[in-house]
């Protein structure tokens, strides 16, 4: 009798233990992610990562999702699902921020690096929404410089500078704006509003110029640096107009250096 109290004892502990085992086995699918279950061996999270550069008077609160909810003082965040929060590393994902400045300081330029990296940074004019921010589309890790300034003060910064690096064959004739009207020939060129020739140091501002070689010689390269500070140049096949070229999306001062050979 005393035997078979233990065997039932036995397979009645085996029957616990195995529906113990189950349970931890469904709380841990795929349903259910954890952070852990989102980091590397080396316990790095696998995501695109969102990096605050602030001044002394700048803090950011982040958001998991666009309702703009429980948010988090932090200077990075992933990129995530604007409705889950959940983190997304196909190229959908977004940050949601609220930037919040000391009394008497306003601020003076959110620059978000390399545009490449992401769609927009969608501001409060466009989300209604005083203070806010959104970065969308994030594909890449991104870096966002926030400034401030004084209240009614001149801005800290007032222009993104490109410096052409010609070799004797080359003239560069520079265009306020992108009608590629009243040039200039100069060396240097203002990232400007591609509309109204306004200066910008949002990270929207352009440089519109035109390429002229002399007779016998034609263009090699046209190399424009760092590439964190601008997103694409368009040359003169996109353009449809012959040796004009437009660096967009200029977010900091930039070197433009145009080396020529002889035509075949």
């Amino acid at each position: 009798m005393l035997k078979k109290r233990i065997l039932v004892f036995t397979i009645f502990l085996s029957l616990l233990i195995g529906l113990s085992s189950c349970s931890a086995s469904l709380s841990n699918s795929d349903d259910d992610l954890t952070d852990d279950d989102l980091t590397d061996d080396d316990g790095t999270v696998e995501g695109f990562l969102v990096d605050f550069v602030l001044d002394e008077h700048t803090t950011v609160t982040v958001y998991d999702t666009q309702d703009y909810a429980n948010g988090v003082v932090a200077t990075s965040a992933y990129a995530k699902d604007s409705d889950t929060g959940e983190i997304l590393t196909d190229g959908e994902g977004q940050v949601n921020f609220v930037v919040s400045v000391d009394d008497g300081y306003e601020i003076d330029t959110i620059i978000a690096t390399p545009s490449d990296n992401y769609n927009n940074l969608k501001d409060p004019v466009e989300l209604e929404l005083a203070s806010t921010y959104r970065l969308t589309k994030i594909e890449g890790d991104v870096t966002v410089t926030i400034t401030t300034k004084e209240e009614g003060s001149e801005s800290v910064i007032t222009e993104f500078v490109g410096t052409f690096i010609l070799d004797e064959h080359v003239t560069v004739t520079v265009y306020a704006t992108q009608d590629y009207t009243n040039g200039e020939v100069t060396t240097t060129a203002s990232a400007k509003d591609s509309d109204t020739g306004e200066l910008l140091v949002d990270g929207d501002g352009q440089i519109n110029f035109v390429v002229t070689v002399d007779e016998g010689y034609e263009i090699d390269t046209i190399v424009v640096a760092p590439e964190d500070f601008y997103k694409n140049l368009k040359d003169p096949v996109e353009l449809e107009l012959a040796n004009a070229y437009r660096i967009t999306k200029v977010a900091g001062d930039l070197t433009i250096t145009i080396t020529t050979k002889e035509a075949n």
